[in-house]
């Protein structure tokens, strides 16, 4: 290491990865204190092995497979067993599966694996198969599959790894293993469900010509069981699915928070094979929900997911991986966000595709709060190699991932990637790729879609994010499919015609002042910061992110960091809340609103709303009052297209599914004195926005937003709280 020869030792603790186990040494220092990220940059160009030794007891010995397992290689490595190679392992994102017996001993068996270092080997591929274009000026980590944003994005720095995210593990067995158990709801109301349990199966030789069956035990939440079974005699070895039917009457179904109760329930699957008797067990819960994306309404364009058949006003932020490195913590900081994610009013997360599959505690987790998820698959704002071996890593990696996940029913819609098809269309790529030179889309338009359609046919996939349906029309189209706002800001999101579904939008704020301060000296953080200036990995510095937000909001420049940090997340919590605010309330044309993004990876200015400590900053703050279930505003007007007018008026939503009727009062003070009172019933029907009027009517008082000696407050008397426009940030002239 550090350019001299020979190599040195360190204890690895696994799970985990290089860059714990190098600060837990000693010799490097956390890439988010002070300027460390740049004293590790090395790491990513340095080869790395893991050894380690193991015994193997006797009662493994005798069976017919003993297969090694690495779960969740991060890198492309090399695994080895008592000194013999297993194979090239180059992708996380499924197992890699050896059948080691004959090559084991009772005692000291060495197992190991030899890491190329990350950096070096996507430069080789880079440099061999043609370079992509990828969005920023990242490493191209499109040449391996594993977490993008370890090579650096706009929110986060550098840090190239490699690792065992998995302990690898010895499985023993005879005759048959369960590979997968994929239960699909095929029919679901509130009086009858049907769900076919797919059980899918590896056969050892044994198994050839012996009877192969699966019990499924399903029970209910309300104490009912249900019991199912197939079998089949197979005529050779390899792979079989048993498909297991079972009826369900009245059955409890699983709702998204906000709209039921989430009611999970037990499936076990035992499987037995001939002579061998019971050979492996399953056991997960599971829900019972439909689940739709609608994309034409009336004849029209469209986009909302149906749940049990209901309508559902998605309210939603991103989700990235858990700090840089996810290691030890990383569960317990997993569940605390999600129950800030709650308690912020939100119903679904989106899994980007530039982090990483997470682990299974996430998704029971989400089950169990009625978080959806709308789940990317792992490519990100980039054209992708599907030359080499890439097609069948891909190929892998979706069988793995659909299989393992989708008993969840919090997982809503799979989606090809992040901005994909958009960067190609868009952002000058196809000119720049060479002709004929491949750029991903067999995966996003063939691999993913069939994968998805044969595997778990029970729920919607969609091709990319943002999508507007056809290769040939522009992604981002605000009238088509889902869209992303990065062209707007702030009272810009009132402007021009209102998107079908916004899946995301964001506004940089600092993390809070007690989190930086945790991390930087106060040398780094006195004004101007340019330790601060180096984490901004945007595109320009601050200034398009943060300092052009100041101007017309505050009469005097900030005094200290701490002011400019504070101010940085007023702004972005303003910004926030206007989208929000205006989409809700465009329902439903609108119908549904993902924040850039929920958590961070590091300290410094990032569109999170929770940062890398687990503070709250204001924007989360903002989140949960503009995703409130009703509330009530004083806004612009929309037009035809949902675009802004210069009026103004009373509106609000209920997501609820009981009429809300209340009173609100209308205030104009001047100079402090209150000078026009007025004070009116108003309903908005269920699951709805609704005008209760205009403020210049109700007031009788004319073009009252253009009035700058006076302020305009509405108060709501009902137990749901009040809220007031503008806000103290908002421009003069709205």
């Amino acid at each position: 290491m550090e350019d001299r020869p020979g190599s040195r030792r360190v204890e690895a603790i696994v799970p985990g990865c290089v860059h714990l186990d190098l600060i837990n040494a000693g010799i490097v220092k956390h890439p988010d204190h002070g300027d460390a990220e740049r004293g590790q940059l090395w790491v990513g160009r340095t080869d790395w092995a893991y050894s380690t030794t193991f015994d193997l007891p006797e009662r493994l010995r005798s069976r017919e497979r003993i297969d090694l397992v690495f779960d969740e290689v991060d890198g492309t490595g090399e695994g080895w067993i008592n000194g013999q190679p297993l194979g090239l392992m180059e992708s996380r994102w499924f197992p890699h599966r050896y059948d080691v017996r004959g090559r084991l001993r009772a005692s000291g068996n060495s197992l190991g694996a030899q890491f190329r270092a990350p950096v070096t080997e996507v430069e080789r591929l880079a440099a061999s198969l043609g370079e992509r274009p990828v969005n920023g000026d990242w490493t191209p980590y499109v040449f391996q599959r594993r977490a993008a944003c370890n090579f650096g994005w706009d929110w986060g720095p550098k840090v190239a790894t490699a690792g065992l995210r998995a302990a690898p593990r010895i499985e023993a067995w005879d005759g048959a293993r369960i590979v997968a158990v994929r239960p699909i709801v095929t029919t679901c109301s509130a009086e009858a469900a049907h769900v076919d349990v797919h059980v899918d199966v590896e056969l050892a030789e044994s198994a050839a010509r012996q009877r192969v069956g699966a019990e499924c035990q399903l029970e209910l939440d309300d104490g009912r069981v249900v019991i199912g079974s197939a079998s089949t005699i197979p005529a050779r070895t390899g792979r079989l699915t048993l498909v297991v039917s079972i009826d369900v009457t009245n059955p409890p179904l699983w709702w998204p928070r906000g709209e039921g109760a989430q009611r999970l329930h037990s499936l076990a699957v035992s499987l037995a094979c001939g002579t061998h008797g019971e050979v492996d067990r399953w056991s997960r819960r599971i829900g019972i929900r439909s689940i739709e994306l609608v994309t034409e309404r009336n004849g029209e364009p469209s986009f909302f997911l149906r749940v049990n058949g209901r309508e559902l006003f998605v309210k939603g932020a991103n989700w990235i991986p858990e700090g840089l490195f996810q290691g030890p913590g990383t569960a317990e900081a997993i569940d605390e966000r999600l129950l800030q994610a709650c308690e912020a009013n939100l119903n679904l997360l989106r899994v980007w595709g530039g982090g990483a599959y997470e682990r299974d505690r996430f998704y029971e987790r989400c089950d169990e709060l009625g978080l959806l998820l709308w789940h990317d698959f792992m490519f990100a704002c980039a054209t992708y190699p599907e030359e080499g071996r890439f097609p069948e890593l891909v190929a892998a990696e979706a069988g793995h991932q659909v299989s393992r996940l989708m008993h969840h029913p919090s997982i809503a819609l799979w989606c090809g990637g992040n901005e994909n098809v958009w960067g190609w269309f868009s952002w000058g790529w196809k000119e720049r790729l060479g002709a004929g030179q491949s750029w991903g889309w067999q995966y996003w338009g063939t691999t993913l879609p069939e994968t998805c359609a044969e595997l778990d046919p029970s729920r919607p996939f969609w091709t990319d994010s943002p999508w507007s349906g056809s290769i040939d029309r522009f992604p981002n189209d605000r009238t088509v499919g889902d869209c992303h706002v990065w062209d707007a800001s702030l009272e810009q999101y009132r402007d021009g015609a209102t998107p079908l579904f916004v899946s995301e939008f964001g506004c940089q704020g600092y993390s809070t002042w007690e989190t930086l301060a945790e991390r930087l000296s106060s040398e780094q953080l006195a004004l101007p910061s340019a330790e601060l200036l180096r984490r901004q990995r945007g595109t320009g510095g601050d200034e398009p992110f943060i300092d052009s937000h100041f101007a017309g909001r505050f009469t005097t420049p900030p005094a200290t960091q701490e002011e400019r940090v504070e101010r940085s997340q007023q702004v972005q919590a303003y910004a926030i809340k206007t989208g929000i605010v205006w989409w809700r309330l465009s329902r439903p044309r609108c119908m549904g609103a993902i924040a850039w993004m929920l958590n961070d990876a590091w300290a410094g200015p990032s569109q999170s709303a929770i940062d890398v400590a687990g503070r709250p900053k204001p924007m989360y703050f903002a989140l949960q009052d503009a995703f409130a279930p009703r509330r009530l505003w004083i806004v612009p007007l929309p037009d035809s297209s949902g675009a802004a007018t210069s009026r103004l008026a009373v509106r609000g939503v209920n997501d609820l599914r009981d009429d809300w009727r209340g009173t609100c009062e209308l205030t104009v003070v001047r100079e402090g004195v209150s000078v026009t009172q007025h004070r009116m019933p108003f309903l908005i029907p269920a699951s709805s926005a609704a005008t209760v009027g205009a403020l210049d009517e109700l007031l009788d008082a004319g073009d009252l937003h253009g009035v700058e000696s006076g302020t305009v407050t509405l108060r709501c008397e009902t137990p749901e709280g009040t809220d007031a426009w503008p806000d103290p940030l908002a421009r003069r002239a709205t």
